[in-house]
C-alpha cells in the first residue's frame, strides 16, 4: 500500500487556503481551482498539477468536507 493510498484509507479531508485555493487531499499541494466561502462542490473531480492525480470531493455540503477516492 503506498502513502497516498494510506492517506486516502484515513479519510483525509481537502481543504481550502486563505486565499481561497483548494489544496489537494493526496500531497496538500494548491490546485487551479479556488472557492468562495460560500461555494458548494458535490461530487466534485479535484485534479492535481503537482502529483497528478483525481480525487473525487464535497466540499461546503453539510457534515463537512468529504474526499472520496
Amino acid at each position: 500500500m503506498t502513502s497516498a493510498d494510506r492517506l486516502r484509507a484515513a479519510g483525509v479531508r481537502c481543504a481550502v487556503d486563505a486565499q481561497g485555493w483548494v489544496r489537494c487531499p493526496v500531497c496538500g499541494c494548491k490546485t487551479r481551482t479556488k472557492a468562495r466561502p460560500d461555494t458548494v462542490l458535490a461530487n466534485f473531480p479535484l485534479f492535481c498539477p503537482k502529483c497528478h492525480r483525481e480525487t473525487v470531493v464535497s466540499l461546503g455540503t453539510e457534515g463537512g468536507p468529504a474526499v472520496r477516492p
